[in-house]
């Protein structure tokens, strides 16, 4: 409508409702929510992978990778990835700590999410990415079967975080397990 608080506003243009925080910022397996994009190596290539139809069916596809940033993403690598390599690429970090940087007068943003730093992450162990589907609380088979019912994550690239942090102006102070940081 147009009318209410300015903060009303910006939740609904840009995802993060505050401004002038001095404190912390908290987010506890937000990150591995976020939408990503799906890739696989072929000949050599970074191809998207798509969904579409067929028969009834969702199939998928590879093509073109819809943003430059996928490439760009795994670039920093400085390792080519095996054909048939499959993996995600969270472009949402980046907006996100932009919005955060930008609603912290003065303070902190504590991650907790699980996931791995990027060598670790696009490692030979990794072949089929992470994404994973849960139902019930029981591991799934298939993020194409029980739509709208099932959880979807993929693990979150803690590079990406840190890199995508430094580029909104937050600086990090560690980056730990669980474990390390609750003791």
């Amino acid at each position: 409508s147009g009318r209410g608080p300015v903060g009303y506003q910006r939740v609904l243009t840009h995802g993060v409702p505050l401004a002038g925080i001095v404190g912390c910022i908290l987010s506890n397996e937000l990150f591995d929510a976020f939408p990503v994009h799906r890739f696989e190596v072929y000949d050599r290539e970074i191809k998207e992978v798509y969904v579409g139809a067929e028969n009834g069916d969702l199939v998928e596809r590879l093509g073109k990778p819809s943003s430059p940033q996928l490439a760009r993403r795994l670039a920093r690598l400085g390792r080519d990835l095996p054909d048939g390599y499959r993996g995600e690429i969270n472009l949402g970090i980046g907006p996100w700590m932009a919005e955060v940087a930008g609603a912290l007068k003065r303070g902190y943003v504590l991650t907790v999410d699980y996931g791995y730093e990027e060598d670790e992450l696009y490692s030979p162990a990794r072949t089929m990415g992470t994404l994973q589907t849960y139902y019930r609380h029981t591991d799934g088979a298939s993020p194409y079967r029980r739509i709208g019912s099932q959880d979807i994550t993929a693990h979150v690239d803690f590079s990406a975080l840190v890199a995508e942090g430094e580029a909104a102006g937050l600086r990090p102070l560690a980056l730990l397990t669980q474990s390390q940081f609750l003791r």
